[in-house]
């Protein structure tokens, strides 16, 4: 009869001719044990074909786990702009010097803007309010607008200081605005 310990340190197990050990002894007396030596005997192709199959389930498993891990980093959202997590500038911030707001201005109205400042004429007819210092720079034209001088619509107009240009509504006026301004 093949046991268990003959089979796992074949051929340095004692053959049942020359002596017992007392592990195959151990062995024997169980017929789970008796039975799974015999098959392993028989058939070791199964045994190896089993355990490459266990390490091949760890190894997909560990690889699934891994890949799982890799996709859920890359899909995290990027933190909410202007949250405690990206804090780089302030919604008010955003607001007064990132985003463009259409502002209405009544006619007999001046829209005066702060350094920095831009202005877009969407509607309306307006004339220019210039300083001592110069007028409003029209980026559209490359030039500068003098003291009354009618604005042209949809040109980008630049508030160089904060000086008191700005224009003066004719009619009532339409004015994409970015930046600090004042209506008066």
């Amino acid at each position: 009869m093949t046991t268990l310990v003959q089979f796992c340190h074949w051929p340095f197990a004692p053959r049942p001719d020359v002596g017992r050990s007392s592990y195959t002894q151990v062995f024997e007396r169980g017929t789970v044990v008796k039975k799974l030596a015999l098959s392993i005997r028989s058939k070791p192709w199964l045994f190896v074909g089993a355990v490459f199959f266990g390490l091949f389930l760890l190894a997909g498993g560990y690889a699934a786990g891994q890949a799982a891990a890799a996709a859920a980093t890359a899909t995290q959202s990027p933190p909410e702009p202007g949250s405690h997590l990206d804090p780089l500038i302030t919604k008010s911030y955003f607001d007064q010097w990132v985003t463009l707001q259409v502002v209405t201005v009544p006619a007999g109205k001046t829209i005066i803007g702060q350094g920095g400042a831009e202005f877009i004429l969407r509607g309306g007819r307006a004339t220019a309010i210039a300083s001592a210092s110069g007028g409003l720079a029209d980026v559209t034209d490359a030039r500068d607008i003098k003291q009354d001088e009618n604005v042209t619509a949809n040109h980008l107009l630049i508030i160089p200081r904060t000086d008191g240009r700005g224009f003066k509504a004719v009619t009532d006026l339409f004015v994409m605005v970015r930046g600090a301004y004042e209506i008066k």
